[in-house]
């Protein structure tokens, strides 16, 4: 049986970028996953522990791909690949220690760039909007950094550059930029996909995200799912068959356009 797989961003896209609620799409969620074909991944710019914890709350067991595809937790639970793998694959080749000398090219804007990781605990709650108790799983990072910018588009497409020639990426999040490896959404997706593909070659992949982070993971799939949010508005740069935009902001249009490409893709509405 061919496997239909879902790649989710999670802020703005699954989760409401406000109040992070999902508790009026989970039962939706739980029956999709009761079908043999149908599959979900969770990938994100969240830290793993974050992640393994909103795992819990939702009580589902799905792999996730943290810090922006650093790396994958969990893979084997969904029993797609055939070979043997590690619980905890890091796909990422520099670590948080490494991230941290070089963005000291940041050091000459201090005052545009500020790093969540040099604030105290209360601001940085104010900032991401999360509850107290999960702020030590968000500011856990092994792979990136997170920073919030004030200057010109000018400035930060400069910032950019100097990134890349670090071997560094820098992307925006639904509050947040966020500094990491080179490595990308797209890039573990991409490791995913391959080795799905040696046991279901005929496999489909959708992905779902809102934000500028999630471009190229979308423009990676087949059915790429850009999730309405009224903060900003996402447009591809490349062009694949087959593009969805939802009517309703997460975690809503979450289940608006996931309902209308199974429509598409099986001929028949679903749960």
């Amino acid at each position: 049986m061919n496997k239909i797989i879902i790649f989710t961003d999670l802020d703005g896209t699954l989760l409401n970028e406000e109040t992070f609620t999902f508790r009026q799409i989970i039962t939706f969620i739980k029956n999709l996953l009761k079908f043999d074909n149908f599959f979900i991944f969770f990938i994100s710019s969240k830290t793993k522990e974050e992640m393994i914890n909103l795992r819990k709350k939702m009580n589902i067991n799905i792999p996730l791909i943290y810090e922006n595809g650093a790396g994958i937790y969990d893979l084997k639970c969904c029993n797609l690949i055939k070979e043997p793998l590690k619980k905890n694959i890091v796909l990422a080749r520099q670590k948080i220690k490494e991230i941290k000398k070089k963005t000291n090219l940041f050091l000459g804007l201090k005052s545009k760039i500020r790093f969540l990781d040099s604030m105290d605990i209360k601001e940085v709650k104010r900032i991401l909007g999360l509850p107290m108790d999960e702020i030590q799983f968000a500011t856990d990072r092994k792979f990136s950094r997170l920073f919030l910018f004030n200057d010109r588009d000018s400035i930060l497409k400069n910032l950019k550059i100097q990134a890349m020639e670090n071997d560094l990426s820098i992307n925006k999040g639904g509050r947040v930029y966020s500094i990491s490896d080179n490595f990308t959404k797209a890039d573990a997706f991409k490791f995913v996909k391959k080795k799905i593909k040696k046991k279901y070659p005929h496999s489909s992949f959708i992905g779902l995200g809102d934000s500028e982070n999630d471009l190229m993971l979308l423009e990676s799939v087949d059915y790429a799912c850009i999730i309405k949010n009224k903060n900003k508005k996402l447009n591809l740069n490349k062009k694949i068959n087959f593009i969805f935009r939802s009517k309703y902001e997460a975690p809503f249009g979450w289940r608006e356009i996931i309902k209308k490409v199974m429509k598409l893709k099986i001929g028949r509405k679903i749960v």
